[in-house]
């Protein structure tokens, strides 16, 4: 959308120059005095003068088709890219017209996904002070709520297991875990390890 947007200024500026140059050279004095007090026409100065037509209708055209083809570009601002065939289609299409698929479909997934993207663990929203209790000033963890959030972590990424899903859930364990106290941080590491891996 910017790339258009630029595209068209500058195709304005070009326009706007090749037309200032244009009326410059059609208004050049192609003659030149001679001693006996008459102007003659000189082949050199109606030369050069043709050279800066050519050259500002030139710049006045490519000025122009930037223009057309910029704003052109610009109208297909609600088009996006079909999920199969990554063609652009209006953003309200049901069925594709480059490749026929369904995406009516689609549509109704993709709000499903969306909606789960949103529900997804984080641990940036998570409440650490779930995980343990405080007795006699020691910390301890709380094992069952230690299961839940393994549970959760499991039922979020069904398909996910072992290392995969530990490397996956890497920067959650480590956030849950800076904000832990300190005698309990290695104990937390090692059973969040050992429940994501059994």
């Amino acid at each position: 959308m910017v790339r258009e947007v630029m595209m068209k200024g500058f195709g304005w500026i070009l326009l706007v120059v090749g037309i200032i140059a244009a009326f410059a050279a059609f208004n050049m004095d192609v003659s030149v005095s001679t001693s006996y007090g008459n102007r003659v026409n000189n082949i050199g100065l109606m030369a050069q003068r043709q050279n800066f037509v050519l050259i500002s209708c030139f710049i006045m055209l490519c000025g122009l088709l930037m223009v057309i083809f910029g704003s052109r570009k610009s109208s297909n601002s609600n088009s996006v890219k079909c999920p199969y065939c990554a063609e652009f289609i209006s953003n309200e299409a049901i069925k594709c017209k480059h490749c026929g698929s369904d995406l009516s479909e689609y549509k109704a997934n993709k709000a499903v996904r969306d909606a789960n993207a949103k529900n997804k663990f984080s641990a940036i929203n998570y409440d650490q002070r779930e995980l343990f209790v405080i007795c006699d000033g020691k910390a301890s963890i709380c094992d069952d709520k230690l299961l839940e959030l393994i549970d959760r972590i499991k039922n979020e990424n069904p398909e996910v297991t072992g290392d995969a899903l530990l490397k996956m859930q890497k920067f959650n364990i480590s956030t849950i875990e800076s904000f832990l106290p300190k005698e309990i941080k290695k104990e937390f590491k090692d059973k969040v390890e050992k429940l994501i891996l059994s």
